[in-house]
């Protein structure tokens, strides 16, 4: 057990308090509470775009709960907007480890290892959120297990094979809890607090809506985005067997590799909402703070997870997997006195990441089955209309359910052609000088931030994560009817990460060459170069930016 402090020193506004007329609250010397931010525009009610004074009421009030909810008071006695903390840390950690060795007979060795981790910490600020206060934190619980088995046996004294077993787990949980400089950061526990959500499904979700506030001032940060709780399992079974018989002049290697790879993880936008104040946007106070006060959104965003077309609330769960096979030969030929050669190479059979829930939450985009004229019209707020066209709500218009209808499992078919060549050399250039040199290529499968389905995780239909931009807080309502089971209003923009449905597997190729010198007795000159050179690696762009100048 071990504790760390996590020091943490900003400038924590201090905001007006006002009314719900607008007005300044006094204090109790009846002089107006200073307001310490500048550059604020005085717009009237008038020429505030979609509010009512009952809105503006309402978005005063929320203000107030962000405030209670993700703001910690100023701590600084004079100071009004000084703030600063020294939070404790601690981190339990335990390691507990079963071994077993046994030679059974004079050729066979057997050894077992088991390993348990108990880990578990406290993040502050947030976690994985940009958060500038301890109003929020993350208890980080990861335990893990390993284990491993080796089967070595000599059958005679020139051929020797070893077989090894492994497995490896471990289980990540997130889950935001309330720091203590927090008066609550759920919805209930900050009073009048009320902002409706896109889908009616996720208005039981406690939380207070995640925050962002930047531009005229300080530039805030608070609450968990995307899926809360999260959790992550990710077992991996494997296989090896190696094969050596010395023969003559040759060592010969052969054998094979086996993964079975398994990933189990949350996903998804923020099913609480998540309610964006960025200065410049259209009715902007060109002061995010007073934007937040007046209610005045540059984005809110929204997630669910989607069943049958119909949005049930919450974050999706995906289950991912695949298989690697790598079966191998190699022979170190020693030629010569003087000469040794490294001859091998290695196949790789891999299998493409896929879902393997039911249904499966991957989905895929094929650019040739979409056309621009049956996609569904934007109106004036950039948000689809329904009933024109083609939305990311079903499939159709390109989006594919991946594993149907002729689409390959993880919507990407499998390349074969993955033979990996391996050569080395060593030679030997007198008494007291050698060059050596290799080349080899490697194939990778990649992570699950690559071109494929579990780096797109997240995609719609089965996961919608929508944005709407430029709007008051009492426009932010619901866009799907429960009763009727249909969509009642425009709908605002989804993400979609997109990846090849032909794709090579990427790889690299390493090479070296150096020569060695001995100097004296005890000196050793090595002078090399050593590169390396990768190929149909995964490269993220925007592939429908705005062209410039419109």
């Amino acid at each position: 057990h071990y504790t760390s402090t996590v020091a943490k020193v900003c400038v924590r506004p201090n905001l007006p308090q006002l009314d719900a007329n607008g007005n300044q609250v006094l204090d109790q010397n009846g002089d107006p509470i200073p307001v310490y931010y500048d550059n604020v525009n005085s717009i009237p009610l008038s020429q505030m775009p979609n509010q009512t004074q009952a809105g503006l009421a309402q978005a005063m009030t929320n203000a107030q709960g962000f405030l209670g909810g993700y703001f910690p008071l100023p701590n600084q006695g004079a100071n009004p907007t000084g703030w600063t903390v020294s939070a404790p840390a601690a981190t339990d950690w335990r390691e507990d480890q079963v071994r077993v060795d046994q030679n059974i007979g004079d050729k066979m060795r057997v050894f077992v290892r088991f390993t348990h981790d108990s880990w578990n910490t406290l993040s502050v600020p947030t976690l994985w959120g940009w958060s500038s206060y301890d109003t929020v934190t993350t208890p980080f619980d990861g335990p893990g297990k390993t284990a491993v088995a080796n089967i070595t046996n000599n059958f005679t004294p020139n051929l020797m094979n070893e077989f090894i077993a492994g497995y490896t787990e471990d289980w990540i949980t997130l889950n935001n809890a309330k720091g203590g400089n927090s008066t609550g950061i759920t919805r209930a526990s900050q009073s009048g607090f009320n902002l409706n959500h896109f889908f009616p499904a996720n208005s039981g979700n406690p939380l207070l809506p995640g925050l962002a506030v930047c531009g005229g001032g300080p530039c805030i940060y608070e609450a968990a985005y995307g899926a809360n709780p999260w959790t992550n399992s990710n077992p991996i079974v494997d296989f090896q067997d190696n094969m050596t018989w010395v023969h003559g002049n040759h060592i010969l290697k052969w054998g094979a590799y086996l993964e079975d790879y398994h990933k189990n993880e949350t996903f998804g936008g923020p099913p609480q909402g998540e309610v964006d104040f960025w200065s410049g946007q259209p009715g902007s106070t060109s002061n995010a703070l007073a934007d937040m006060f007046i209610g005045q959104a540059s984005d809110y965003i929204e997630g669910t997870q989607v069943f049958n077309g119909i949005p049930v609330g919450g974050n999706p769960k995906g289950h991912w997997t695949y298989w690697d096979f790598e079966p191998y030969f190699n022979d170190d030929w020693h030629v010569t006195s003087n000469l040794t050669l490294n001859l091998g190479v290695r196949y790789y059979l891999l299998q493409h990441v896929r879902d393997i829930t039911n249904p499966t939450v991957d989905s895929g985009f094929i650019p040739s089955l979409y056309s621009a004229a049956a996609e569904a019209q934007y109106n004036a707020d950039a948000n689809l209309v329904q009933g024109t066209g083609a939305t990311p709500l079903d499939y159709g218009n390109g989006l594919v359910q991946c594993g149907s209808n002729g689409i390959p499992p993880g919507c990407q078919y499998n390349t074969f052609k993955n033979i990996a060549p391996r050569f080395g050399f060593a030679y030997r250039l007198g008494n007291n000088m050698s060059i050596r040199g290799g080349y080899g290529i490697f194939y990778e499968i990649g992570n699950g931030n690559e071109a494929q389905t579990e780096g797109g995780e997240g995609n719609p239909p089965f996961n919608l994560g929508l944005t709407a931009y430029n709007l008051s807080e009492q426009q932010i309502g619901p866009i799907f009817d429960s009763a009727t089971g249909q969509y009642n209003a425009p709908i605002p923009p989804a993400g979609y990460t997109n990846f090849p449905l032909h794709q090579k597997w990427p790889s690299e190729q390493q090479f070296n060459l150096s020569l060695q010198r001995q100097i004296g007795n005890d000196n050793l000159l090595t002078v090399a170069y050593v590169g390396m050179l990768g190929r149909h690696l995964a490269m993220g762009y925007q592939g429908n930016w705005v062209p410039l100048g419109m």
